[in-house]
């Protein structure tokens, strides 16, 4: 409903009258271009020419432009210099010559900044966008594309704006991404309320129909495809109408309309001749040829794609190139020749393989500096010896001596780049073993460390033990001696009290004390023993808990006996019921299996 109202909306907004009255300016601009002084003035007026025939008639519209540059350098106008440029890059791209249009492009945005001129940047940005998308470089186009849309809020240039819109929503197409091309067609339609702009209304319609044929809508795609076809009619755009003639000869092909593919195409054909634009002749046929195979043309249809690959060959499009096999090869296996099918398809497989590698960064920007020297060169020599053939078939043939020498350094750059990168991959693998190597080293240094330290705590700890046995043998004597004076003092009330109070004190702080200190060490060594203790047996009474403790320690029974004040025959005891608990046969299994906790 959204697009219905709009429809509707531009239709009535839209007229001829507008084309009518271009057509009439530009007949007068052809007439008196060339009166008048040489100022300001007469520079836009022949960049206005230049603009009006640069999709139409690319060889005037060189012509005006390149007297428009001339004059501009001439009086020294800047701005006119710097868009002189930017359409000359725009006809160069119209004309398949895009390090040309790059080089041009590239001047033009050095003068835009030095002007501060965001107009002329957004549609530089626009400009190099729509080369970068005709090469497939979509990641970069969509990064010029956004700038556009950037800098024409800026200046709140809603033709640009809505020009970058729709740019990347047909990028989003080719990228499968439909729901996301759907958005930007519509802030893009939007847009154009603002403008009378007929051709800009049947580009966004015409990429609507990608969005359906997409989804599968046909119907749909078809009627946007048609209504996008019946504008760009009225406005005898001839590009654009080649355009939607292609867009609806694909797709029928997909309603299986053969008979009407076939004469859309070819239609299409017909209108990129006129234009001498060699790269939408190889378009055309590329679709053509399936079209005229389903048609039941084989051997036509045979003729017809092996034309495209000629033409795409004479043009250096590797992208084209590899489209024009695949297509071949479709065709071969349908018609039965599987083993030519499969050459073909390697042959596309290997362009596509060596665009990827091509595509590094670090090649391309070493390959762009050296293709701008050279056209930079090349333009000088072509505007010095415009009108000479002699002079022109000799650049031709440098031009060629130099791209063998371009093609040469990239294999040789390739070649080194592989080298290199197969060396440095090879030093890393051995990095990686060495590192391994002393990540083992280590870790057996640290286990080794680990159960040093170990022994070295279980040492200790039992060296405490023997201080604690010592000391308790030690209060025991002092007790005893108590005991002895104690019986000597047993007439004087008093002092046998005190005493006795001191012997029963000393004994609960050296049995109490003593376990606590013992306790606190073994568990900082062994913090875990008790928890792994319990888990093997839950029911272990406090007692047992202290015994497997001290066994843990390796201590004789009579040691143990000593430390904790029971007797030795206690302790046995003590030992016997651990070991049933615990499953165990003898003495020795139950000190090894403590000591392994």
């Amino acid at each position: 409903m959204f697009f219905k109202l709009l429809l509707l909306l531009f239709c009535s907004m839209l007229t001829l009258s507008g084309l009518e009255l271009l057509s009439q300016n530009t007949a007068v601009l052809e007439q008196n271009y060339d009166s008048g002084d040489d100022d300001t003035t007469k520079v836009n007026v022949l960049l206005r020419l230049g603009e009006n025939f640069c999709s139409r008639e690319n060889k005037k519209a060189l012509f005006y432009l390149e007297k428009s540059l001339e004059l501009s350098e001439k009086l020294g106008y800047q701005r006119g210099v710097a868009n002189s440029y930017l359409w000359l890059g725009r006809v160069y791209y119209y004309m398949d010559e895009y390090e040309n249009a790059e080089l041009c492009l590239s001047k033009a945005k050095i003068l835009f900044e030095d002007e501060s001129d965001f107009d002329g940047l957004a549609f530089y940005y626009f400009a190099v966008g729509s080369i970068n998308n005709l090469k497939g470089d979509h990641v970069n186009a969509i990064k010029n594309y956004q700038k556009v849309i950037e800098l024409s809020k800026i200046t709140r240039n809603d033709h640009l704006w809505s020009a970058g819109l729709m740019s990347l929503g047909t990028i989003y197409i080719d990228r499968n991404d439909p729901d996301k091309a759907i958005t930007y067609l519509k802030e893009s339609l939007a847009l154009k309320k603002t403008e009378s702009d007929l051709g800009g209304v049947a580009n966004i319609l015409t990429s609507m129909g990608k969005v359906f044929e997409y989804k599968n809508l046909l119907d749909s795609a078809m009627h946007y495809y048609q209504i996008g076809l019946d504008f760009r009619t009225q406005i005898a755009d001839i590009r654009s109408l080649a355009n939607s003639e292609i867009c609806i000869g694909n797709l029928q092909i997909k309603l299986g309309n053969y008979v009407a593919a076939v004469e859309s195409l070819r239609q299409a054909e017909t209108y990129y001749t006129k234009l001498d634009d060699y790269t939408g002749i190889c378009i055309s046929k590329m679709s053509l040829a399936p079209a005229l195979n389903y048609a039941g043309e084989n051997q036509l249809a045979n003729q017809t794609i092996g034309d495209a690959l000629t033409l795409a060959t004479k043009l250096s499009n590797p992208s084209i190139i590899s489209n024009c096999y695949q297509i071949k090869s479709d065709l071969e296996f349908q018609q039965g020749n599987y083993l030519l099918a499969y050459q073909l398809v390697l042959k596309h497989k290997k362009i596509n393989d060596s665009l990827t590698q091509v595509n590094k960064d670090e090649i391309i920007q070493e390959l762009e500096t050296q293709y701008q020297v050279q056209q930079k060169n090349n333009q000088i020599e072509i505007l010095k010896s415009q009108g000479d053939i002699q002079k022109k078939n000799i650049l031709i043939l440098t031009i060629s001596i130099i791209g063998l020498s371009l093609l040469a350094i990239l294999i040789f750059i390739l070649f080194r780049m592989k080298s290199a990168d197969h060396l440095h991959q090879t030093k890393l693998l051995e990095q990686e073993k060495i590192i391994r190597q002393q990540e083992v080293k280590i870790a057996e240094n640290e286990k080794l460390l680990l159960q040093q330290q170990v022994e070295a705590q279980n040492r200790d700890l039992a060296t405490k033990a023997l201080e604690v046995l010592r000391m308790n043998e030690t209060i025991g004597k002092i007790i005893n001696q108590l005991d002895s004076i104690n019986k000597r003092c047993n007439k004087q009330l008093g002092i046998s009290d005190n005493i006795r109070e001191i012997v029963v004190e000393l004994d609960h702080q050296s049995r109490s004390n003593t376990w606590k200190e013992f306790d606190k060490v073994f568990k900082n060594i062994h913090n875990d023993f008790y928890e792994k203790l319990l888990s093997k047996c839950p029911d272990l009474t406090a007692a047992e808990i202290k015994i497997a403790a001290l066994l843990r320690l390796n201590l004789s029974t009579k040691e143990i006996a000593a430390i904790t004040y029971k007797s030795e025959e206690g302790i046995k005891s003590t030992r016997y019921r651990l070991r049933k608990k615990l499953g165990l046969s003898s003495e020795g299994n139950l000190v090894a299996f403590l000591m392994q906790l």
